[in-house]
Formats: C-alpha cells, structure tokens, sequence
C-alpha cells in the first residue's frame, strides 16, 4: 500500500527548475533512503512533500507527514516537555497527546529525565532526539528525517537509527524517509534507495543491490 505517491513532479527554486519530472512511491513498512551529493536537489524535493514549495508539474499524494529538519532546529528557550507539545499542536485528544509523549520519553530515557530543561541547553544527540520525538508527537504515518546523522557522535547515530526502525515496525502503517549525504549509512539502514542527481532521480532498488553496485561505490561510497 503506497502511503506516498510521487507523479513526473517538477519544482522551482526561484527561476531555476531545480527537481525534473521526479516520481517514486513509499509504501507501508518500508524505509527508504534519499541520497546524493550536495546540490543534487534534495532539500527542494523534500521542501515540496512538506508543502514548504509549490509545485510547477506532476502530483503528490500526501498521507500525514513528521518533519525533523537538517539542524535539528529544536526551541532552543522552550523546555524538552513544551517543544514535544508543539509536535503536538495539531492533535486535539488529550489522551493521545499524552500517550505518544509518554512513548517518546520511553524510547529516549535521555529526555525523560530533562523534562523541564531549556532545549538549548541539550547535547547534539539529546536535541536530536528531542527533534524526532516533536514529530512523532503529530502521530505521522510518514516520517521525513533530514541528515540524520549529521554532527553526531556514531554510537549515537546507531541509537537513533534503532529507534526509528523501531517506530516504523511496530505500526504497520508507517513508513521512514531518510534523506542523507552520507549514502553508505543511509542505504545501511534502509530496504530501499532513491539516488538523486541534478533534480532527478538516477537509480533505485533494493539498499542491499545498491550497495553492492562497484560503479556507485565509486560515485557515492568513498
């Protein structure tokens, strides 16, 4: 079951066509990887899933979509407890809220001993941590990470990892995008990769063949 659909879809930045008639599909269950080197589009692509960007050709279907921007991008002057309540703006069952904040604490023991800690005041990985749970709080059945793993400590990118391989098994309609210049970790942790050059998406197909393919080795793996 596709949860998103992605028809010969164009995108402007500006006056430049910076994604060429792109389509691709993300179905339930799955975990796909987003990769490729710097100004190959992705940030525009991904602007427009979120609805951030219009777009100037094709169609997307959305189903319910968490973000968790490059940067992390938490509150920084708002407690760990109130940034997880802006995640959850949008959810109007008080129950519900307070269950999924109460999940978000128990996979991340980090932040539940911080409730009440200034945002800013985190570690890197806490913040990311932190960054996840606020869009789980939305209850997303897609999930869009944007370089995960950047400026993070590798013990704690692999912790990060297995909590959302976690979130996307336990429901089965859920479904994890990760987008990340770091094409060997993605893929690593991905059934499947979309590889995306000049606005347009060059290879797709099972993370394992990807990985295994000696020409993208040599392109994207060094």
């Amino acid at each position: 079951m596709s949860l998103l659909k992605v028809s010969e879809l164009s995108v402007n930045r500006g006056l430049l066509k910076t994604i060429h008639a792109v389509s691709f599909s993300i179905h339930a269950g799955e975990c796909v990887a987003l990769v490729g080197p710097n100004g190959a589009g992705k940030s525009t692509l991904i602007e427009c899933l979120i609805g951030l960007l219009p777009g100037v050709a094709g169609t997307v279907e959305r189903p319910r979509i968490g973000w968790v921007p490059e940067g992390r991008r938490v509150f920084a002057d708002l407690t760990v407890r109130e940034n997880l309540e802006v995640g959850a703006d949008g959810l109007k069952d008080r129950a519900k809220t307070k269950q999924l904040m109460e999940r978000v604490f128990r996979v991340f023991p980090d932040l539940a001993g911080r409730p009440n800690q200034a945002a800013g005041t985190l570690s890197g990985g806490q913040q990311q941590m932190l960054a996840i749970g606020r869009a789980w709080m939305s209850d997303p059945e897609l999930l869009i990470v944007d370089e995960l793993s950047l400026g993070l400590a590798p013990l704690v990118v692999i912790d990060v990892f297995l909590a959302l391989d976690q979130w996307v098994r336990e429901e089965p309609r859920r479904a994890l995008l990760i987008v990340e210049q770091n094409a060997r970790l993605a893929l690593k942790h991905s059934d499947r990769g979309l590889i995306l050059e000049s606005g347009r998406i060059v290879r797709e197909g099972a993370a394992a063949m990807l990985l295994s393919d000696p020409d993208l080795a040599k392109s994207y793996f060094s």
